[in-house]
């Protein structure tokens, strides 16, 4: 093969074709927001789930009580569908745990283990073309005054039947 030609290699996630990427917080927040006593901030880190960006989430007093940390409104969904949101978690030592739910939530999970990447999800039935999903905190053991949170990276939606070829997605490989 002559120098400097690149080779291209299609990805198709087979195992979950209905995954549509809706965060990866390589470049900005895309629309999170933060709740009170609690700031957000997108951030380069070797600790990022996928890829340098992750979403930082910081509890802005010690006495951080349980509730909400942070919240985006998903635009565009299709009245009476079920979505399921996915992200990853890592909530620092010393923090709470952290929760994935949104509004009329089926179910949602919880962060089990400190300083390790934890798969969180939650489900609902859309009602309307926009829905509130939240990270709160879970009441738990409180905190020492050490002010921390954690990160979140990853966020994805899926839904029964979309069509796959909205996820085929393909990356540059240069043979060297």
């Amino acid at each position: 093969m002559p120098n400097n030609v690149a080779q291209y290699q299609v990805i198709v996630n087979w195992d979950a074709p209905s995954t549509i990427e809706i965060d990866n917080f390589e470049i900005n927040l895309n629309g999170w927001q933060p709740e009170t006593d609690t700031t957000v901030e997108q951030t380069t880190t070797l600790f990022s789930h996928s890829g340098d960006g992750a979403m930082y989430v910081n509890y802005t007093t010690a006495n951080h009580d349980p509730d909400d940390l942070a919240f985006k409104v998903l635009t565009g969904l299709e009245v009476g569908v079920t979505y399921v949101i996915t992200m990853w978690g890592f909530p620092y030592n010393n923090s709470y745990h952290m929760v994935l739910s949104a509004d009329n939530a089926l179910y949602e999970t919880e962060t089990k283990e400190y300083l390790k990447w934890n798969r969180l999800e939650t489900s609902f039935v859309a009602v309307a073309t926009t829905h509130t999903i939240r990270l709160r905190s879970l009441p738990g053991p409180q905190p020492n005054t050490i002010v921390l949170g954690g990160l979140i990276d990853e966020v994805y939606r899926t839904t029964a039947g979309d069509d796959i070829t909205k996820i085929i997605s393909f990356r540059e490989r240069i043979i060297v």
